[in-house]
């Protein structure tokens, strides 16, 4: 009997020996061969399956392989106007603060041109064209020696004499409120509330938007007037400093639907 139970002891040691060294093996293995872009590394954090320990352990073990700012840094250059991949855009998206920061995940430190570039390619998805400006503004700005605002006066100008199909412009950004007042919970999810500042002529467009965000998740969302706000320019607050970018594209993936319906 005490030569059986050991043997079996000996048998399981043996079993989960050979699944450890298999996981090392395969680890090892995916680190000199696997060939993700930075985009993908992106899509492979904000995927569902990520919460799987084993995936985490692999993907911190491949990140050293990856320069993640690669993906949401800007190219030092002068002005361009900037690529367009389909006709007869809809919406300017851009970032007046580049470098506002969600908060750290899975190393990475995302900024509010990664919440642009998902609201841009889930826009795309729903067949509504849109533009990213990907230069850096304070650069650009420094180089030409004027503001911020006054770059952005430039690019938003030039964009509307090469695309009179642009209807709307959209600043987006993150607020500085603590992550109580921008976290909202939904069916075990956690979402990024959204503040809209907005002028008054562009008010019943925000309304609309608004009021469908509220009927998904009731509290997810307000508006401000600016009345000293460009028509046409909407300022979009995702989250806070303290969101995840996961939590910024649950709320994306609902806003882009209602702005699908609306625009």
């Amino acid at each position: 009997m005490k030569k059986l139970k050991k043997s079996l002891i000996f048998k399981i040691f043996i079993t989960t020996l050979y699944m450890i060294i298999s996981c090392l093996v395969t680890i090892l293995y995916l680190y000199k061969t696997i060939n993700l872009t930075n985009e993908e590394y992106l899509k492979l954090i904000l995927n569902d399956s990520y919460g799987n320990n084993f995936l985490n352990s692999l993907v911190n073990i491949i990140y050293d392989k990856f320069n993640f700012m690669d993906f949401i840094e800007f190219e030092n250059k002068t002005f361009n106007t900037p690529n367009v991949v389909n006709d007869n855009p809809l919406i300017f998206i851009y970032n007046k603060n580049q470098l506002q920061n969600y908060q750290i995940d899975y190393n990475i430190k995302p900024n509010v041109m990664v919440a642009s570039y998902l609201l841009s390619n889930k826009l795309n998805n729903l067949d509504i064209n849109n533009i990213v400006l990907d230069t850096n503004l304070e650069n650009f700005s420094l180089n030409n020696n004027i503001s911020i605002d006054k770059s952005l006066e430039i690019f938003i100008n030039d964009v509307k004499v090469n695309y009179s199909s642009i209807k709307y412009f959209f600043d987006i950004g993150r607020s500085d409120y603590s992550r109580f007042k921008t976290t909202i919970s939904f069916n075990n999810n956690k979402y990024a509330k959204i503040n809209f500042y907005v002028s008054e002529k562009d008010f019943s467009f925000v309304y609309e938007l608004n009021k469908e965000l509220n009927k998904n998740i009731n509290g997810i969302s307000n508006i401000y007037i600016i009345n000293e706000y460009i028509n046409n320019v909407i300022k979009i607050e995702i989250g806070g400093s303290s969101n995840t970018i996961k939590e910024v594209s649950n709320t994306i993936n609902i806003l882009s639907n209602i702005i699908k319906e609306n625009i």
